[in-house]
C-alpha cells in the first residue's frame, strides 16, 4: 500500500512557468487589450492541452487547485485565472479549468467586452472585483457572502456610476465569471444588486420574480408585502429572507433579468444609507407582521440574520466566531445573549460613514480589518484502497479540522480490508477511524468524514492496517 501527501499534478510546462516565471510569456504581453485575451480565450477548447493553452493565453496570473478551499475538493482540478490579483482572487479577464492537464470548461471566451472608451482598464478589473467580494472566499462559503453590508458596499460603488456603466461592469462580470459546480460560484448576489440598484416598478409594486415557480416556503402571497423579495429592506438595510427557493423552485437566467432592467428599470439615483441602528433594524424586522412570511422557524431566520449583521459591524465589533463561523453560535436565537451584544454595540454610539462606506464608532474610529485565513488541504492517496481513493485532512479554522475518507470502486478491481487512524502527535489520540471492509469491487463511490477538535500547530499522521500490515506515514501540520 501507498499513503503519501501529493500536491495537484501540473503539465511539465506549468511546473516550469512556476518555478522559473519566464519560460511562458505573460497574458497581458501577449494580448495587451481585453478584446484581444477574449478572442484568444474563445479558441480555448475542451480538450486542449496544457501547453496549447500556454500558447494561446500565456501563463496564468494565478492556480487555484484543490488543494485550495475554493475548488471542490474531490477531482484534480486546476482553475487557470487570468487578471487576477492575488492568490484566490477573482479572475477579471476570465478563467480555464483543467482536469488530468487537459481543458475542461473555459470562462470568459464568448460574448463582447464593454468598449475601451467606457473604463480605464484598472478600474474595470477593481469594479469586478468588488462585485465578486459578495461571493467570498473558501469552500461553500464561497457561494454565499452576501451579507447586507456587502451589498451596501457595491451597491455604493455602482451607483454613483450611472444606469449604463454600472451595467456594463455587472455584465462583464457575468461575462467572464466561472459558472461551474466545482468552483462552487453563484449568482444569486447579481440579482439582489439589481433590486436595489434600482426603483421598485410603479405599475406592479413589486420587483419581478427571481424564481420560476412557487417556493416551498416563505413567499408572500401578496409580492407587495416584501417588493424587493427575497429582500426585505428595513431602515436602508436589505436582509436577505430566503437565501435557497423551496422545493419547486428554479432560479430564472440572470441574463433575462439584466435585459429587463436595462429596458425597463428605473435607476435609484442615490446611494444606499443604512440606520445607525442596525441591530434594532433586525429587531424592527422580527416584531414586523410580515415576519412569518420569510422561511422556517422565527428563531432559526433571526439567528441566520443575526449573524449576518455581525459581519456587517464587523469594523466595530467582533464576538469570537465557534468553530462553525457563527458569530451567534447556537441553534435557536439566544435573546439573553443578543441583548448584552445590542448593550455592548449601544455603548460604542456606531454610525455609517459614506465616506468609507463601513460603520465607525462615534469618535469616527473602527477596528482594522480582520485577515482571515485559507487553509489549504492535505490529501494523502491510498492507493490499495483503488486508484481514486484518498484522505482529506482540512483545518476548517483554528480550532477544528475536518477529516474524509473518498474512494470510488470499480468492479474489476478488489480490495482488502483496511483499516485507516488519524493520530494527534502530542497525545497519540485517534481523531478519526476508517474501517472499510473487503469487496471484490463494486461500481460505487463511497465517502465519510469527521470534524474535530485540533488547535493550530498540532501535528498528524497517519496508521493504516492492511493484510495484516501496519505502516505509519510522516507528520504533518494542517
Amino acid at each position: 500500500m501507498i499513503f503519501y501527501s501529493v500536491k495537484t499534478k501540473t503539465s511539465v510546462v506549468v511546473a516550469c512557468m512556476l518555478a522559473m516565471g519566464a519560460c511562458v510569456s505573460s497574458a497581458q504581453e501577449i494580448h495587451p487589450s481585453r478584446a484581444e485575451f477574449a478572442a484568444a480565450l474563445g479558441r480555448v477548447k475542451k480538450g486542449m492541452t496544457a501547453d496549447e493553452v500556454l500558447k494561446l493565453l500565456g501563463k496564468p496570473d494565478d492556480i487555484d487547485t484543490n488543494r485550495d478551499p475554493t475548488v471542490f475538493d474531490v477531482y484534480e482540478f486546476e482553475v487557470w485565472g487570468y487578471g487576477t490579483d492575488g492568490h484566490l482572487s477573482f479572475p477579471t479577464l476570465g478563467s480555464v479549468t483543467m482536469l488530468e492537464g487537459r481543458v475542461r470548461g473555459v470562462f470568459g471566451g464568448t460574448g463582447t467586452p464593454p468598449a475601451p472608451a467606457m473604463f480605464d482598464e484598472k478600474e474595470l478589473r477593481n469594479l469586478l472585483q468588488v462585485i465578486d467580494s459578495a461571493q467570498g472566499a473558501g469552500a461553500y462559503a464561497r457561494m454565499w457572502n452576501a451579507t447586507p453590508l456587502r451589498l451596501i458596499q457595491i451597491v455604493n460603488t455602482l451607483e454613483p456610476l450611472g444606469k449604463e456603466k454600472a451595467m456594463a461592469a455587472l455584465n462583464e462580470y457575468l461575462r467572464v465569471s466561472p459558472h461551474d459546480l466545482y468552483l462552487l460560484h453563484d449568482d444569486l448576489h447579481v440579482f439582489l444588486l439589481l433590486r436595489l440598484l434600482y426603483d421598485v416598478p410603479v405599475d406592479t409594486g413589486f420587483m419581478p420574480s427571481i424564481y420560476d415557480g412557487k417556493l416551498g416556503y416563505g413567499y408572500p402571497d401578496d409580492p407587495k408585502v416584501f417588493p424587493l423579495f427575497p429582500l426585505a429592506m428595513v431602515d436602508g438595510i436589505p436582509f436577505n429572507l430566503v437565501n435557497e427557493p423551496g422545493r419547486g423552485a428554479i432560479r430564472k437566467p440572470v441574463g433575462a433579468q439584466m435585459a429587463y432592467f436595462q429596458s425597463n428599470g428605473k435607476w435609484r439615483g442615490h446611494p444606499l444609507m443604512p440606520s445607525n441602528d442596525p441591530l434594532g433594524a433586525l429587531d424592527k424586522l422580527a416584531a414586523s407582521p410580515e415576519w412569518k412570511l420569510s422561511g422556517p422557524g422565527p428563531g432559526q431566520r433571526k439567528q441566520l440574520l443575526a449573524n449576518e449583521i455581525l459581519q456587517s459591524i464587523d469594523s466595530i465589533y467582533r464576538t469570537e466566531p465557534d468553530d462553525d463561523g457563527n458569530r451567534l453560535p447556537g441553534d435557536d436565537f439566544d435573546e439573553k445573549r443578543w441583548e448584552q451584544i445590542e448593550k455592548d454595540v449601544a455603548a460604542l454610539h456606531i454610525k455609517w460613514d459614506a465616506a468609507k462606506n463601513i460603520y465607525v464608532r462615534g469618535d469616527g474610529t473602527s477596528l482594522p480589518p480582520e485577515r482571515k485565513p485559507l487553509y489549504q488541504r492535505q490529501i494523502w492517496y491510498v492507493d490499495s484502497l483503488g486508484p481514486d481513493a484518498r484522505v482529506d485532512v482540512e483545518r476548517k479554522n483554528k480550532n477544528t479540522v475536518s477529516i474524509r475518507l473518498s474512494r470510488t470502486e470499480h468492479p474489476e478491481a478488489p480490495i482488502p480490508a483496511t483499516v485507516v487512524k488519524v493520530y494527534r502527535d502530542d497525545n497519540n489520540q485517534v481523531l478519526a477511524e476508517f474501517d472499510v471492509a473487503a469487496s471484490h469491487g463494486q461500481s460505487m463511490g463511497t465517502s465519510g468524514g469527521q470534524t474535530v477538535k485540533l488547535p493550530e500547530g498540532a501535528s498528524l499522521h497517519a496508521e493504516y492496517t492492511s493484510d495484516s500490515k501496519t505502516t505509519k506515514t510522516d507528520s504533518f501540520t494542517p
